[in-house]
């Protein structure tokens, strides 16, 4: 999970390299590792855009150029986009960006998948990359943040909710309306508890989707001399890790119709991010909560948007290990249908049972009977769906669902595409609907034009695992420090100190078993169900 530590004595598997080793990344297809240049000046008029943080204005002051390039259309290909990143330069800059782009960014930033990007997309794709030249050259966006304590800003603690290794989530009332919020805390001490930046950019992302329902609401943030606060929405019915215990315990009968209303919200509320040019990159049943207790009918909400201004960016791959699509674990790079997938394998794996849970053992579908990172992400794109689980209790799904878990990311649909699916609309099937695309593991071990043929590599590596790939072309396979890994758990590896996102412990200090396979990970001290950051600027190295 690059943590900086050695790798144990005769493990091969997982992402790690040497503590206080040299880094340097290298995005497969494009020079990350030497970013495209900005001039003096130009970066000089960037520092003053990252300090201000008047974005809005400036994405105002674009509309001509977007327009322009476009020829008064509302979307422009890929053409356009170069000429209108080249008039955006000019007019922040007095000088052309066009060669910051590259077909790669703009296929990131289609989320209608219609190869046109609205100017909405077009311009966080600028943003993004503008972004990711300040950030490699050393700068940092941290926006100043209020110094205050609850009380004083108005909110009564009831009782603690839950704690992990980042800090609490608090139960609080606001004391001018009586209503109640949960208090979630970063402890400034705890080295796990991210930095103030990424809870702001977390928080600006869910503040830009606040009016809708289907994702969770945050309203504040602001600090004490302890802790880092942000002020959430309240979800009293739990994730839907634990809807089958609890409506199981409530004696109600997980049926097509129940799934179908969970699904078409999770469905709209994707949908809602999506239209907002932003990727979230790590679905998965706990990151989808239900607001009540009323499991009879329940309203959903997406949470936990830590990793999605993370995976915008060029070379920042983060997720799950067993929802991380396949393109994503060869490229190290979030496409939208890469939510798609994840999301795909979240329903299956709720409709048959195999949501992982911690506390029994029990490991998601592309997870069963790993002994290496390396088996979960071979696993992920070579192992069919178990469709005999479902096709007989859940008839409906297996017109759209397999193919949001197609090894391939092009014949995914889109949220939108999904939501128009008769089974949702309750219409009669039609012709526009065809039969889910078979998977053929033949294609998939076949390498693709443009595909990278590495993964991850430590300049600095005791031990590497080599595999043949294409027409005998040796691959050197990513490695992970054992003591960290999770089948679960996303991949945060910002530097070289070792930290994990949202873990109950120090990955260091955790005891807990991590049973998988005979042989494999047996009495490591693992962590499981947390998101990893696979891959950073200065982090590690990419190879073709």
């Amino acid at each position: 999970m690059g943590y900086a530590a050695p790798a144990p004595a005769g493990k091969e598997y997982g992402f790690w390299h040497d503590a206080g080793a040299p880094f340097q990344m290298q995005q497969p297809s494009t020079n990350v590792g030497a970013p495209a240049s900005l001039s003096r000046s130009a970066m000089a008029k960037l520092k003053e855009f990252t300090t201000d943080h008047h974005w809005r204005q400036r994405s105002k002051d674009l509309v001509p150029a977007f327009s322009e390039a476009g020829r008064g259309a509302n979307g422009l290909n890929y053409q356009q986009f170069q000429k209108f990143f080249a008039s955006a330069g000019q007019t922040f800059f007095g000088e052309s960006l066009a060669h910051l782009c590259d077909p790669d960014l703009f296929e990131r930033f289609d989320f209608n998948g219609d190869g046109v990007l609205e100017f909405i997309q077009a311009f966080k794709a600028l943003k993004c990359v503008l972004y990711e030249i300040f950030h490699t050259s050393g700068g940092e966006t941290i926006k100043p943040i209020e110094f205050v304590s609850p009380k004083q800003k108005g909110y009564t603690i009831i009782k603690e909710l839950a704690r992990g290794g980042q800090g609490a989530a608090l139960l609080a009332t606001v004391d001018k309306d009586g209503s109640k919020v949960v208090l979630k805390t970063y402890e400034k001490s705890n080295p796990n508890a991210g930095t103030i930046e990424e809870h702001i950019a977390e928080m600006e992302v869910l503040k830009e989707l606040q009016n809708e329902s289907y994702i969770m609401h945050a309203w504040d943030i602001f600090q004490d001399d302890k802790c880092v606060y942000c002020v959430n929405e309240l979800m009293a019915g739990g994730d839907l890790e634990a809807l089958r215990e609890k409506t199981s315990a409530a004696g109600i009968q997980l049926t097509q119709e129940y799934f179908k209303n969970i699904f078409k919200q999770t469905l709209m509320g994707l949908d809602h991010i999506h239209e907002h040019g932003l990727m979230h990159c790590d679905l998965k049943e706990p990151n989808v909560m239900i607001k009540t207790t009323d499991l009879t009918n329940p309203q959903v909400a997406i949470i936990d948007f830590g990793l999605a201004h993370v995976c915008a960016g060029p070379g920042l791959a983060g997720g799950t290990p067993g929802y991380i699509p396949p393109e994503t674990n060869t490229r190290h790079v979030w496409y939208p249908k890469g939510d798609i997938f994840s999301l795909g394998v979240t329903f299956f794996q709720l409709l048959a049972d195999k949501t992982p849970l911690e506390k029994s053992g029990k490991f998601g579908i592309f997870q069963e009977g790993f002994q290496t990172m390396e088996d979960v992400i071979m696993f992920t794109a070579t192992r069919p769906l178990p469709l005999h689980l479902i096709s007989g209790k859940y008839p409906g799904v297996m017109s759209w669902l397999p193919n949001m878990c197609n090894k391939e990311k092009k014949p995914r649909p889109r949220a939108l595409q999904i939501l128009d699916n008769p089974f949702f609309t309750g219409a009669a099937p039609d012709e526009g609907w065809a039969a889910p695309v078979q998977f053929s593991p033949e294609k998939a071990a076949a390498p693709r034009q443009g595909m990278s043929q590495g993964i991850i590599v430590s300049q600095a590596a005791p031990r590497q695992i080599v595999s043949q790939v294409g027409a005998g072309q040796p691959r050197i396979a990513n490695t992970v420090n054992a003591t960290a890994f999770s089948a679960q758990r996303p991949i945060a590896a910002q530097t070289v100190q070792a930290r994990t996102i949202n873990s109950p412990t120090a990955a260091v200090a955790n005891t807990r078993s991590f049973l998988a396979a005979p042989g494999g990970f047996q009495g490591q001290a693992a962590q499981f169900n947390r998101p990893v950051q696979m891959a950073s600027p200065g982090a590690v190295r990419y190879q073709r």
